[in-house]
């Protein structure tokens, strides 16, 4: 009869672990980590407000989101909620596959009647 025997890391390796996790956290700007919290916040309370799941989401869900909020918030603003859903369900140990044709055509088709013309 054999038993797991877990011994401790090495101090030295828990030392760079700690300092790993200090460059990951900076990894970005206090402001765009404060954007992203935004973002997902809207849309959780989007989620809430619509009767959907906001984590994890389905893509169509993320997709929606983007659509109804074209009006009001420029194509450079919807590509930042995009990003900081998708890293939000990273985090969370999910993944959202906006890589399907579906999703892909129809953001390329948003940015491309809303988004901005290139100077």
């Amino acid at each position: 009869m054999s038993k797991d025997v877990v011994l401790p890391a090495p101090i030295g390796l828990m030392a760079f672990a700690d300092r790993a996790r200090e460059y990951a956290d900076q990894a970005r700007a206090a402001s765009t980590r404060r954007a992203y919290g935004n973002d997902v916040r809207s849309f959780t309370v989007w989620c809430n407000s619509k009767g959907f799941e906001a984590l994890p989401a389905h893509p169509s869900v993320v997709l929606s989101y983007l659509i109804d909020h074209v009006n009001t918030l420029k194509v450079t603003t919807l590509q930042r909620h995009l990003v900081a859903v998708r890293e939000w369900h990273a985090a969370a140990g999910y993944v959202l596959d906006t890589a399907s044709p579906a999703f892909r055509n129809a953001w390329r088709g948003l940015k491309r009647r809303h988004g901005q013309p290139a100077a």
